[in-house]
Parts: C-alpha cells; sequence; structure tokens
C-alpha cells in the first residue's frame, strides 16, 4: 500500500478563561483511510472539520494523539528527526495562502531551490538550470527568478509553492486548499497545472478543497468529513450520483451545476443544539432525517456498496 491511514486522532484542550473547565477538541477523531499511488484523493468539508489538521498529521507537521500513518511501507510515526527528515524529501505540501507561504525576503530562484539546499542535493553551478527547469514546468518564464513574491500575482506565487513542492521530486503532494485564495479563472488554470503534472509525473494527490466542483473535476475517489471524522468515502461519480450520507447531501445542495442530474435540495436544522449532549452521531443535531439511535449510538463506517463507505444509521438500518 501507498500510503495508508490507520485510526488516525489529533485533539486539542480548550479551557475557559478562569481554567476552571477543559473541553476536548476532537479536530481528527479515529480516520482509517488508504492511497494509491498516483491516485488523486480529494477531502471535502466544511470549515473546521479537520480537512488541514489531517494532511498536516500525515506529513508529521502536527505530533497525534493516536493512530498510525504508513507511508509506503514505513510508520512515520516511529521515525525519528532526521528520519523523518528524510521521508519528507518523498512528500510535500502546497499551503493555501501562496503569499504568506513564501519568504518575502527572498528571490524567487531562492525559495525554489531552498529545499533541495537544505537536503544537499545540488551544486552551485546547476542552480540556474534547475531554476529554469522548475519555472517552466509550472508555466513562468525564467526571468522571474531574480523576483521578490510581492512583485507576482497570486495565481504566480502559487505556481511558485508548486514548484517548490516538485523541488525534490516527491511521489506524495498534499494541496490544502491551494485555489481558495484565487480568482474563479486562476483557479481553472491551477487546477489543470496540478492535473496535467499528476499525469506527466504520475504524482498522488491530497487535495483539500470546499468547492466540490474542482474536487469532482480533480479526483478519482473523495473523502467526506465532518467534525474530525469520515462520513463518506467513494468513487468521484459515485458521489455525485448517489450521496448516501444526509451530510453529503447538504453539501451538493450547496453546488449549481448545470451538469449534474442530481436535483437535491435539502435544509439543516435552524436549531443546531451543542453536539456534546449527544452521545451518538455528530451530525444528528442538524440532520432532519435522523432517527432515534443517532442520537445515542456513534454509527460505523460501513461498505454501503462497491468502493461506497458511509458512516450513517439510515443506511445501515434499511431506511434509505
Amino acid at each position: 500500500m501507498f500510503l495508508e491511514v490507520k485510526n488516525l486522532s489529533k485533539y486539542y484542550k480548550r479551557s475557559d478563561f478562569w481554567n476552571l473547565k477543559q473541553e476536548v477538541i476532537k479536530a481528527v477523531d479515529d480516520l482509517s483511510f488508504n492511497l494509491n499511488k498516483g491516485e488523486i484523493l480529494g477531502v471535502v468539508g466544511e470549515s473546521g472539520c479537520g480537512k488541514s489538521t489531517l494532511g498536516r498529521l500525515i506529513l508529521r507537521l502536527v505530533e497525534p494523539s493516536g493512530g498510525e500513518v504508513f507511508f509506503k511501507g514505513e510508520n512515520l510515526f516511529k521515525l525519528n528527526a532526521q528520519k523523518i527528515k528524510e521521508k519528507r524529501i518523498e512528500m510535500q505540501i502546497v499551503f493555501q495562502d501562496p503569499y504568506t507561504s513564501l519568504n518575502p525576503k527572498m528571490q524567487i530562484g531562492e525559495i525554489i531551490l531552498e529545499p533541495l539546499f537544505f537536503h544537499n542535493k545540488i551544486k552551485q553551478n546547476q542552480k540556474e538550470s534547475k531554476t529554469r527547469e522548475l519555472l517552466e514546468m509550472v508555466g513562468l518564464n525564467k526571468d522571474l527568478s531574480t523576483r521578490y513574491p510581492h512583485e507576482l500575482s497570486g495565481g504566480q506565487r502559487q505556481r511558485i509553492g508548486i514548484a517548490r513542492a516538485l523541488t525534490l521530486c516527491p511521489e506524495l503532494i498534499i494541496a490544502d486548499e491551494p485555489v481558495s485564495a484565487l480568482d474563479v479563472s486562476i483557479q481553472a488554470q491551477i487546477v489543470n497545472l496540478l492535473q496535467d503534472l499528476q499525469e506527466k509525473l504520475n504524482l498522488a494527490y491530497i487535495f483539500i478543497a470546499h468547492d466540490l466542483c474542482i474536487v469532482k473535476h480533480l479526483s478519482q475517489r473523495i473523502m467526506v468529513m465532518y467534525k474530525g471524522k469520515i462520513v463518506e468515502l467513494t468513487l468521484s461519480e459515485d458521489l455525485y450520483a448517489h450521496p448516501l450520507h444526509p451530510y453529503t447531501k447538504c453539501l451538493l445542495s450547496a453546488v449549481y451545476d448545470p451538469f449534474s442530474s442530481c436535483e437535491i435540495s435539502l435544509k439543516l436544522k435552524e436549531n443546531s443544539s451543542d453536539l456534546t449532549l449527544y452521545q451518538g452521531c455528530s451530525f444528528y443535531p442538524r440532520c432532519l432525517e435522523a432517527i432515534d439511535i443517532c442520537m445515542f449510538k456513534e454509527p460505523e463506517l460501513i461498505c454501503a456498496g462497491k468502493e461506497h463507505y458511509t458512516a450513517c444509521h439510515l443506511v445501515k438500518e434499511g431506511v434509505k
């Protein structure tokens, strides 16, 4: 298996002003899934559902509360600092904000080549040719190498972020909402670039996004997250044609797609109560389709069809 995530969790403790009451925030809660070499897995969900935390956990930019991540058969959480540094050559990340992720005091050429110098994988006489190669790979002119990030547009800066991620020839790239801060026309260009690079270099992506249309266009499989958990995981076309979880349906109902045959119009409960009152499904307080068992028992992620998994009592109980 190329990438395997087992029971991955990340919990944070939050206290009130007087430190009298502590609350556990489950940013990522017992996630398990896998990713094949050269595959694009889309991860969607509303803000705060744990998408970005998941990406950082896989790269060990954030230490987990529990679980395991196996990359090409090796448990990343058992590697020491030196070993994980070497392993990150094969795993890279593209951040959401293309401006804050670039050092404003460094020229573009220096930013792109920084990973190579950090890992001692380039000589001084190779700098110019390597910079030109990477800039051309992401569709930029070599003359930009002497400019600074503030002199570039948002789309150009994101292309630089992608070029930097490709510098070490990784096999896995985690794209953390790489187009959400860009104009719509620029978003399409960046998505097409990522798709072309994936086909050319046989890259595997974990593509984190809010925009379901972009995820559908780019991904082979889609994983829907809600409050740190997987609520649905299936092939891209199946998710849009036959969504099973009520939360997935709500997400899709907010997307206008004139070419979609899936007509959904759903609303959430207006008065969504505090989740801490319930021991069952995390979506129960907002779900209009909930049944009694949803309040008391947390649903398991079950197979509801060919490569179609969902965590919903309605499916398990045969209600739908």
